[in-house]
């Protein structure tokens, strides 16, 4: 079965940084969870887009970024 959907509770701008934090998936079988970052909040990920990036975890940092940037986040549990 598919692992369950998680949501964003909260993205904190800071220096150079994004700080996002999304509700943990509780499948026992749950193995990381898939990234899309966007420049724009459309096109929206589809189920063959590429992942910008993985976490173990249900926080991360996305740095290196410049001051005053926007970005748009998609996350997404596998297993």
């Amino acid at each position: 079965a598919p692992p369950a959907a998680v949501s964003f509770t909260s993205a904190t701008a800071g220096f150079k940084s994004i700080w996002l934090d999304w509700t943990d998936a509780t499948d026992a079988d749950l193995a990381f969870y898939e990234l899309y970052e966007h420049t724009a909040s459309t096109p929206a990920p589809t189920a063959a887009t590429a992942a910008t990036f993985r976490s173990l975890a249900s926080k991360f940092v996305r740095d290196g970024l410049a001051n005053g940037v926007t970005r748009w986040y998609w996350v997404r549990s596998v297993d």
